[in-house]
């Protein structure tokens, strides 16, 4: 295969080398002319402008609803506290009603306790008077079938000796307390 010449090698290279050349060169004459050109100096900032004020638009509308939100909060944050030192209130005044309450309560309680002991108490003295009693009928029924009469001592005058049965039995150290209790309780009441 024959070698083209040099001289067409060179020439396609020069040609090239001329044709970018001159393509750079009118590349930079068109950005220089584009940069320069007020037309386009002023599209451009009209678009910077118009993107800046859309820019500032949504800020501030953004910035209102931010304004109302938090108007909002702090008027609901107002209402909370209010409700809550309410709340607060009431609960204390509740609290104040069981607190008398309980006071009430116990104060019933020990009253019912006091009642209970009285109860108790009486019936013990109620039983004792009922046994007094029956011994006193006894001894009357006695003392009418056999003709006794009873001195200041408890011993029975007779011409018949003196039996364990016919004097009365001395007050037991129980008895003794029992008699007495009813007359504290009272004191108490």
């Amino acid at each position: 295969m024959p070698r083209p010449p040099k001289s067409s090698q060179s020439n396609t290279c020069n040609f090239l080398l001329a044709f970018l050349a001159l393509w750079s060169c009118v590349s930079l004459v068109v950005i220089i002319v584009w940069a320069t050109w007020p037309h386009m100096r002023n599209h451009n900032q009209s678009l910077c402008e118009a993107a800046k004020q859309t820019a500032i638009e949504k800020l501030e509308g953004v910035r209102v609803i931010w304004n109302k939100d938090q108007h909002t909060l702090t008027e609901q944050l107002k209402g909370s506290r209010e409700t809550q030192a309410s709340l607060e209130s009431e609960l204390e005044s509740v609290m104040d009603r069981v607190g008398e309450a309980n006071v009430a309560l116990m104060g019933s309680l020990q009253e019912k306790e006091i009642m209970k002991v009285n109860i108790t108490t009486f019936k013990i003295v109620l039983e004792t008077h009922v046994a007094l009693q029956r011994n006193l009928s006894s001894v009357q029924a006695l003392q009418q079938v056999t003709g006794c009469r009873q001195t200041g001592h408890g011993a029975f005058i007779t011409g018949t000796p003196v039996t364990p049965w016919s004097v009365p039995p001395k007050a037991t150290r129980w008895q003794q307390k029992v008699k007495t209790k009813p007359a504290l309780l009272l004191m108490l009441i």
